[in-house]
């Protein structure tokens, strides 16, 4: 009896995490990461499909006055978590406990773009979420554009939409007026930007 107690402990410390059964931590859904999330110094629109994820962040930076005030394009790096890496800026998202966490890479101070140097991160609850308007395609085609680098224009992705197709989307007011970030949820989806004078956006 003592030899099937001993026994039995020993497995059970020694099993792993997929040995014992025990679930691996589940990926948010598509649309639970498409929206806009916020509290009264933070606005972060986001739209995410397959690996990729593209945000619009603005925030108090460090609680002063000054804002920051960007865009990205992450790429997935795991179920809950995200990255946008350009030289020596490493930007992490990832979702825990409810929270979706934006973050320099290791917990270290960065320069983030759009916010310059000692940007520690910042957080926001998942269920602050609101979704994003509709959007209908007004020009004959368009070929959506991905955000780049700080200064640099925005790149012309691979993925086309059509005059009348409905797009997931919101208008990014301030620095990026002309711009809509959007989602297409048909088929395979996918996410990018659009000139906002070749989309008609309801509420807009």
């Amino acid at each position: 009896m003592r030899f099937f107690v001993a026994t039995a402990f020993v497995c059970l410390v020694g099993c792993t995490y997929r040995s014992c059964g025990a679930r691996e931590p589940q990926a948010p859904d598509e649309e639970a990461l498409t929206g806009i999330f916020g509290h009264e110094t933070l606005s972060l629109t986001m739209a995410a499909a397959g690996d990729d994820l593209v945000l619009r962040y603005r925030s108090l930076y460090a609680r002063s006055t000054a804002q920051c005030d960007c865009m990205l394009h992450l790429k997935r790096e795991g179920p809950l978590r995200w990255a946008f890496r350009e030289g020596e800026v490493d930007v992490l998202l990832r979702v825990e406990d409810g929270e979706i966490v934006l973050e320099p890479e290791d917990g270290r101070t960065s320069s983030f773009p759009g916010c310059g140097a000692d940007w520690e991160g910042d957080r926001v609850l998942m269920e602050s979420r609101a979704p994003l308007g509709i959007c209908t395609v007004l020009s004959s085609e368009i070929l959506l554009s991905l955000p780049q680098p700080p200064l640099a224009e925005p790149e012309l992705g691979s993925n086309l939409v059509y005059r009348g197709d409905q797009l997931q989307g919101s208008v990014l007011p301030g620095a990026f007026d002309k711009l809509v970030l959007v989602r297409f949820a048909g088929g395979e989806p996918f996410v990018g930007l659009a000139p906002a004078n070749e989309l008609d956006c309801a509420g807009d």
